[in-house]
């Protein structure tokens, strides 16, 4: 938004303040009163909302069951993502179990160089930001949305991996991860569908030191989908500011 056009919109509120508090020459109603608050927090919403990214690629119409997931080799999956604000509220994967259930962690975690090609980067396991906890998608259910709730402050910009892992769960099933389609459009170029096939013994410090297999070069990620939104804070002094400078715009009005 330019400078004349945030001149003009502080010009339209601050004249639709006046008309109901400086104008009016007589106390407001609540009712009126209620009105020009909702109103103002409309529009605070609407400038939130322009920060807020939503990130999503479920549902495509080549998206296909990517196979195969989980125990005994496969046990990770992976998604790139490049952090659009500064507070990650939601993540979704959606997982179909074909051979038992599955159990699993769905993670969130920064990312290391990586030697595996791609786009050069790996989930670090060293630093996981969140765990689920064990998940589980059952067998018989088909298609399924896990959504995780991470409420994550991040940094805009940072690349994260979104995780899927059943290492944890040696007596796992397995499955499928939705996926888009191999060598199909890259419908998100910032990002990849990586994964790493696990040996007994494996421990998340023995799979962070090996290169994982990457599929950008297949124009392949993971049927995701990622929330960005500015932080809860922030939006917190957004309202304190816009609420402070209609005050100080009504108070010089008031003098003239």
């Amino acid at each position: 938004m330019g400078f004349s056009t945030r001149k003009a919109a502080r010009k339209i509120v601050l004249d639709f303040a006046e008309m109901f508090f400086v104008k009016s020459g007589t106390a407001m109603k609540s009712s009126v009163k209620l009105l020009f608050v909702t109103c103002c927090l409309c529009a605070l919403g609407q400038v939130s909302s322009s920060f807020a990214s939503n990130i999503d690629l479920r549902g495509l119409p080549d998206n296909f069951d990517q196979q195969t997931f989980g125990q005994p080799n496969t046990t990770f999956y992976a998604q790139s993502v490049i952090a659009d604000a500064t507070f990650m509220n939601s993540a979704i994967l959606q997982l179909n179990a074909l051979n038992g259930d599955i159990q699993f962690n769905f993670l969130i975690t920064g990312g290391r160089a990586d030697g595996g090609g791609g786009l050069g980067f790996a989930p670090d396991l060293s630093n996981i930001l969140f765990n689920s906890g064990q998940l589980t998608a059952v067998n018989g259910h088909g298609l399924t949305d896990f959504m995780i709730t991470p409420n994550l402050t991040v940094v805009p910009g940072a690349r994260l991996f979104l995780v899927v892992e059943s290492l944890s769960y040696p007596s796992s099933g397995s499955g499928a991860v939705e996926a888009t389609a191999f060598q199909g459009t890259d419908h998100y170029p910032p990002g990849e569908f990586v994964y790493i096939n696990t040996v007994p013994g494996d421990t998340y410090a023995t799979v962070n030191m090996r290169p994982w297999s990457h599929r950008f070069d297949f124009n392949q990620d993971l049927a995701f989908e990622a929330n960005f939104v500015p932080e809860p804070a922030t939006t917190a002094l957004l309202a304190v500011g816009v609420g402070g400078l209609l005050l100080t715009g009504l108070r010089r009005r008031a003098r003239r």
